[in-house]
């Protein structure tokens, strides 16, 4: 996931100090609390969703991480499923309905086989749970 991340430096960096020091200003505490209170960017550190005020724009609280939200490993780069995209999977099912199950299944097969046309080695993390939620 992305999230929370959006500057960043390139190995190739001439200018790797100046850049250091402006990533550690973006990403300070307190242009990450702004950046929630005033600009209504929701905040995925811990420290600062504990702390900063919720924006004053409607629905807000509904986008808050909660209990329930983890941050899960990227997945693999690149990977085009044939057929639909899990994402796209997803609308239908909420907007038709369908068999979860087999909806699932599809996808799996789609992808794992699109893993396997790309080339790609990807060994799971043996350390990932994603029944233990917020990043625990």
């Amino acid at each position: 996931m992305d999230g929370g991340t959006w500057y960043g430096m390139s190995k190739a960096s001439q200018h790797k100090d100046e850049a250091w020091k402006f990533l550690e200003y973006m990403y300070g505490e307190q242009v990450l609390t702004e950046s929630q209170e005033i600009a209504g960017w929701i905040s995925i550190v811990p420290d600062i969703a504990a702390k900063a005020q919720i924006p004053d724009i409607p629905g807000t609280e509904y986008f808050l991480p909660g209990k329930y939200d983890a941050i899960w490993p990227l997945p693999p780069e690149n990977i085009k499923p044939e057929g639909k995209t899990a994402d796209q999977a997803l609308v239908d099912f909420v907007i038709a309905g369908g068999d979860l199950d087999g909806i699932i299944n599809g996808l799996n097969q789609s992808y794992n086989a699109a893993l396997e046309r790309s080339g790609q080695q990807v060994a799971p993390d043996p350390s990932f749970d994603p029944k233990k939620f917020q990043g625990q």
